[in-house]
């Protein structure tokens, strides 16, 4: 029953969130009286972009905290669309590819750690990789000029995989060496904030883009292949995200330019019996060189 109510509450909250912002959207649509311009809006395409992230998780009912960081190539397309001269609708993608590998190290926060003293805070070491996708939609409504109010949904796939452990000095940790672990998280996000957008590539010597956006999740899942029976399903915590683009004009619809995203996710602790998923933070830095045109 607990988790029926939890489910009704989740459709609930989701369903608000998808009215809110087509109430957004209905209301721009209807103050604004003119079709939007032919040049506004244009599509892209990343040529050369890269990931930095840095992951970290603290434990609650074990004191430890794990930090790992991973470099990876990373691919972004999407668009910017004019609906009407007051409102702006767009769709960005962001995937990982080929992820590389890199090593995770796990902590202890006290001097003792399953009942073994320590003499070093080293737990143990593993191989990290992280596998990321996003996929945004947002719509933008003018507030005064370039100005505009942001609010949508983001839809976000995460994928962990640990291998190659080694064990600390003192062999508090036990896992096989041998072993793979894989943690697999989905999850959606309503997203507000606000943008500084140029909208316009096509006859435009430039391009420039500004986004700030809050979000918290509305639906959430987290699977771990250590415990495969249980999923970890609330969806707290919140993300911040800060976007921005600038090019210059290579012909009269096309551009060249350089892009950044700096993000921070943070999730809260969840248990399900004897069984916890940590508190998490991941901090990531994107960046890379993209082609924008308005055919």
């Amino acid at each position: 029953m607990r988790r029926a109510l939890h489910h009704r509450r989740l459709r609930a909250r989701t369903a608000a969130g998808l009215v809110g912002l087509a109430n957004l959207l209905t209301l721009a649509t209807a103050s604004a009286s003119e079709p939007a311009p032919a040049d506004s809006g244009f599509s892209y395409f990343m040529g050369l972009g890269r990931q930095s992230v840095t992951y970290r998780e603290t434990g609650s009912s074990l004191p430890f905290r794990s930090e790992a960081k991973a470099t990876n190539p990373l691919l972004i397309t999407g668009a910017l669309y004019g609906v009407t001269d007051r409102l702006l609708f767009s769709v960005d993608s962001e995937t990982t590819i080929a992820p590389g590998r890199s090593t995770e190290v796990w902590s202890a926060t006290a001097p003792t750690f399953n009942g073994i003293t320590l003499t070093s805070p080293v737990l143990q070491r593993n191989g990290f990789s992280l596998n990321q996708t996003n996929l945004q939609l947002l719509g933008h409504y003018r507030v005064a000029g370039p100005w505009f109010a942001s609010a949508g949904f983001v839809a976000r796939t995460l994928a962990f995989q640990r291998f190659s452990f080694v064990a600390g000095p003192d062999n508090a940790v036990s896992t096989p060496t041998g072993t793979t672990v894989e943690e697999n998280a989905a999850e959606l996000m309503l997203q507000l904030g606000a943008a500084l957008e140029s909208e316009r590539v096509r006859k435009s010597d430039s391009h420039y883009s500004l986004r700030a956006l809050a979000g918290v999740p509305v639906w959430r899942r987290v699977q771990n292949t250590s415990v495969p029976e249980l999923s970890f399903d609330k969806p707290g915590g919140w993300d911040l995200a800060l976007e921005g683009r600038y090019s210059m004009a290579v012909r009269d619809s096309v551009h060249v330019g350089l892009w950044g995203k700096w993000s921070v996710t943070h999730r809260p602790r969840q248990t399900l019996g004897l069984a916890e998923l940590p508190l998490s933070r991941m901090t990531g830095f994107n960046y890379g060189i993209e082609l924008l045109w308005k055919l």
